[in-house]
């Protein structure tokens, strides 16, 4: 039997937002998924102009709870 997977490492300051594909490696989605989420209101997103970040809160709530 293997070895449960662990999240990928990534670098990220606590309280920042998170990037779409930068939140897409650590959560080991993809960045389309996360795409539909925020579409069906499943998780929060804040866009500047035709940026779209995702609080930090959010992104840790997520990650515990998963998608």
């Amino acid at each position: 039997m293997s070895a449960p997977k662990k999240p990928p490492a990534v670098s990220h300051e606590s309280g920042q937002p998170w990037e779409l594909p930068q939140l897409a490696t650590f959560l080991n989605v993809s960045k389309k998924t996360l795409e539909r989420a925020i579409k069906a209101k499943k998780l929060k997103a804040i866009r500047i102009n035709r940026r779209v970040l995702i609080p930090d809160l959010e992104a840790r709530r997520v990650a515990e709870a998963g998608m």
